[in-house]
């Protein structure tokens, strides 16, 4: 699987209560479809670009078809990563 650092495209959004939310504020484009169709189901937060430790993974709302070629990307706003602390 690829792995893109994505630190520098998010944005930490004010703590409300416990809760700690982070966002992109540009499009994130993770990687371009190989095969002639891909559907992607999850999303996972590492702590490495290669090997490291699995810290969360969640299913998307949405689990969209890409064509190949196109690329699997999240527009502004539309990566939104909550943590309860």
């Amino acid at each position: 699987a690829t792995r893109t650092n994505i630190t520098s495209q998010l944005t930490v959004l004010p703590q409300v209560g416990s809760v700690i939310t982070t966002t992109n504020t540009d499009t994130i484009v993770v990687a371009t479809a190989s095969e002639s169709q891909t559907n992607i189901s999850y999303v996972a937060l590492f702590d490495a670009a290669s090997d490291g430790t699995l810290l969360y993974s969640a299913a998307l709302g949405a689990s969209p078809t890409i064509a190949e070629g196109n690329p699997v990307q999240f527009n502004p706003l539309q990566l939104v990563i909550s943590i309860t602390v």
